[in-house]
């Protein structure tokens, strides 16, 4: 290469450095302390906070891409107002594996202030976006490739409408909490469930749950969420209830899962003018799970309609009853007095000498049955039934007793008598 060839090759260089430096965006961190408007592209190598009284507006179109220790921390309010055409993408850097590539958006005690997020695009994050004793509205934002799409936490208020949550492991999941809305979403093709409620009530209407490979819905541990009008279809369970909750399922369509609704460990579900239809199995209850049930049209589930477990006796539910209620007063009483929890023999031995206030003892049947009266169970010669037993229940009639920790107990039995003569009209989902 000549000596002038080589010179003009170099000052191009030099060019091309400066004007790259000039036109791309500089990583940014740090706390933002006076209103400002992003209108450009962004990108944040560390925390950015967004200190109380302080509002961020982001305009339409903008990318904001994040480090894989980024984060952006809301305590006062964000206005991310994309269009259809020009979406807000908030994304890793790195997007070579799902939900590791930065930490998330977090809404933390905004209080009243509301933030909105409309037509934006949140992925590969570890917890897409989360709020904690705040006020967020997101209206047709797209999560997307996050470990949790979705996550609300105590004191959260608000709504997701109309948004595509995907592609998660977990779509949305809520942890004690009960303010926070989902209406009218599509939550779907996550890979392990699409709803998660710890010990959380929110209020799930008019949602389209799908395909979410494990779980549609899930209640654990005192949640008690109202779910009503949705689609929950393609799942291994449709419904998952269990440990002390009490949910309330209303209109709903239950099609198309291997177990439509599934119950267990002290589950005690409200289920009233839902579709359970096309499942392999309609209810499966077992070990301590007695759903309240009426005015349902539970039909056309390929092996049984309702099928208790091989722990499902009244005996045995007591008895787990009560040591569920005496294992949490001994771990409440450890930790208030400081002094950490028995041994794990200690902590698991019967009670059953003891007589505790359990108000689950109230709930629970005096005669160890399911109660399954006045719902229609689709076009069956009842007629034919030699006894309280028909082909599509699987229950105490079939196999009289159940072993239960080590000791033999009476296996609860299916009452459906008297049924519904025609199917209840307005069950199911609300037509479009």
């Amino acid at each position: 290469m000549s000596l002038g060839v080589f010179s003009k090759w170099f000052n191009l260089s030099i060019l091309a450095i400066v004007a790259g430096l000039l036109f791309c965006s500089a990583s940014i961190a740090g706390n933002l302390e006076k209103e400002i408007a992003w209108t450009e592209d962004q990108t944040i190598s560390g925390k950015m906070v967004i200190d109380a009284e302080v509002v961020l507006k982001i305009a339409p179109g903008v990318k904001i891409q994040f480090a894989n220790n980024g984060r952006l921390v809301v305590f006062g309010k964000m206005l991310a107002l994309g269009s259809e055409q020009q979406p807000i993408i908030f994304t890793a850097l790195d997007q070579s594996r799902d939900g590791v590539g930065w930490w998330g958006l977090r809404f933390e005690a905004t209080g009243a202030r509301e933030s909105v997020m409309r037509y934006c695009q949140i992925s590969f994050a570890d917890v897409g976006v989360v709020g904690h004793q705040s006020t967020l509205m997101l209206e047709k934002c797209h999560l997307l490739r996050n470990r949790i799409g979705l996550q609300s936490q105590v004191g959260l208020s608000g709504s997701a409408t109309d948004c595509l949550i995907e592609k998660n492991t977990v779509g949305v999941i809520f942890n004690q909490g009960e303010g926070f809305q989902l209406i009218g979403n599509r939550i779907e093709n996550n890979l392990s469930a699409g709803i998660a409620n710890d010990d959380s009530s929110p209020t799930i209407v008019g949602n389209t749950i799908s395909n979410n490979n494990k779980i549609g819905i899930s209640c654990h541990f005192g949640s008690n969420p109202l779910v009503e009008n949705n689609l929950i279809s393609g799942h291994e369970r449709g419904i998952y209830v269990s440990r002390q909750s009490v949910p309330v399922f209303r209109h709903n369509d239950i099609i198309e899962n291997d177990v439509g609704v599934a119950m267990e460990k002290l589950a005690f579900p409200r289920l009233e003018m839902n579709r359970v239809v096309s499942n392999r199995v309609g209810l499966f209850i077992n070990q301590g799970g007695y759903p309240y049930l009426r005015n349902n049209n539970i039909e056309n589930n390929r092996e049984f309609a309702i099928e208790l477990g091989d722990m499902q006796s009244l005996v045995g539910t007591r008895k787990f009853a009560l040591m569920e209620n005496s294992l949490e007063r001994r771990q409440e009483k450890a930790a208030n007095s400081g002094v950490r929890g028995r041994s794990e023999s200690e902590r698991l031995m019967p009670v059953m000498d003891q007589i505790l206030p359990d108000p689950l003892q109230i709930r629970l049947p005096q005669e160890g049955i399911i109660d399954a009266r006045e719902n229609w169970w689709g076009q069956f010669d009842f007629s034919a039934a030699t006894n309280d037993n028909l082909l599509m229940f699987s229950d105490g009639y079939d196999e009289a007793q159940v072993t239960f920790r080590g000791n033999t107990y009476p296996r609860d039995r299916i009452h459906f008598r008297p049924w519904l003569k025609a199917a209840v009209p307005n069950a199911g989902r609300f037509p479009e």
